[in-house]
């Protein structure tokens, strides 16, 4: 039994980009008919991510991010409770998979023969580098998700598997209820669609008698899904409650179809092999789109594209949404809606 722990805290979409990976390791040890035991920590908010791929033994939840809003002794205790669990596992390999200083430490506090990561070179923070006992080079202008697949070859001595498995296809159930999502939350301001746009799109897909399902996760996101339904005035426009992510996935697997822009919820969606437009603007697509038969990107670019900044700069510009959104128009999406439907 080889024991290995995966660090890679957050976020949703880069957690599924770790899915591939994990699976690619499996089959390798398979092959050799050696069992291992695959640990995860991660956000406590993704915990329930990780228990989706069934090549996970055993999720440890970390809670950096509640605990940097409420320092006490509370969070001190659990802190404490956190490391001591992954000191007493005995593992023969770490591998820190994020690539950040706060996940390095993480790898270097836990138990282990072995510590991998990336080099200096291919971390997305340099210092994290340092930490571990073995510093993967891994080309930053590959896929991320190709990226990390890599990162576990090189770390285990095998050769990655061109096929993308995220692990989650028996999980998938045919697309029977007719409607479509609408995720349109993201945390960059340069990610999000304007909210006219998603106002439009709402009445276009109404008009069409497309049903729409709008979810949201914060106050912010609820406020924008409320505005996108009630402008639309229609009964084929809906807007979710607040659900589980386990619930969200469901309704994910069973949609006819996903817009979203840069975001989790959309990563999620191609995953699961339900048909996905994605909306991409600050970002690059070739570099953190999914990988999979089931989604389409949009996006118009401009001479500062991909800018991979939060705010758009485009020319001093002032509007709330990125200037290479404004070709991805409402009309523009509905035609690729009517054709995938």
């Amino acid at each position: 039994m080889i024991k290995i722990l995966i660090v890679k805290m957050s976020s949703l979409g880069d957690i599924i980009h770790t899915f591939p990976a994990i699976t690619d390791l499996v089959n390798h040890y398979k092959k050799q008919k050696i069992d291992v035991q695959i640990d995860w920590l991660v956000e406590e908010a993704f915990s329930q991510i990780i228990k989706w791929h069934p090549n996970v033994s055993n999720v440890i939840p970390i809670a950096l991010r509640r605990w940097r809003k409420n320092i006490s002794i509370n969070s001190y205790k659990e802190l404490k409770i956190c490391i001591k669990t992954i000191r007493h596992n005995k593992y023969d390999v770490i591998i820190d998979a994020q690539g950040l200083f706060k996940s390095a430490v993480f790898s270097r506090l836990a138990a282990g023969k072995n510590s991998f990561g990336f080099d200096r070179m291919s971390a997305r923070e340099t210092i994290a580098s340092y930490l571990y006992k073995h510093k993967i080079s891994v080309t930053t202008k590959l896929h991320a998700i190709l990226r990390i697949k890599q990162l576990f070859a090189k770390s285990f001595g095998y050769t990655y598997e061109e096929v993308i498995d995220y692990g989650l296809a028996k999980h998938t159930k045919p697309k029977t209820n007719k409607y479509i999502m609408f995720c349109h939350g993201t945390t960059w301001q340069s990610k999000h669609w304007p909210e006219k746009y998603w106002q439009e799109l709402a009445k276009l897909c109404a008009q069409q008698k497309i049903t729409v399902r709008i979810p949201c996760y914060n106050n912010i996101e609820k406020q924008r899904a409320d505005s996108i339904a009630s402008n639309a005035n229609s009964k084929y426009i809906k807007v979710l409650e607040k659900m589980s992510l386990e619930k969200m996935k469901s309704i994910l697997e069973k949609a006819s179809l996903v817009i979203a822009v840069d975001t989790g919820l959309g990563h999620l969606a191609a995953a699961l092999n339900t048909p996905t437009i994605l909306l991409y603007s600050a970002t690059d697509p070739s570099l953190t789109s999914p990988i999979s038969k089931t989604h389409i990107t949009m996006q118009h670019k401009l001479e500062c594209s991909p800018c991979k900044k939060r705010v758009c700069i485009y020319k001093t510009q002032q509007q709330p949404a990125a200037a290479c959104f404004d070709a991805v128009t409402p009309k523009n999406v509905l035609e690729r809606i009517t054709q995938l439907l």
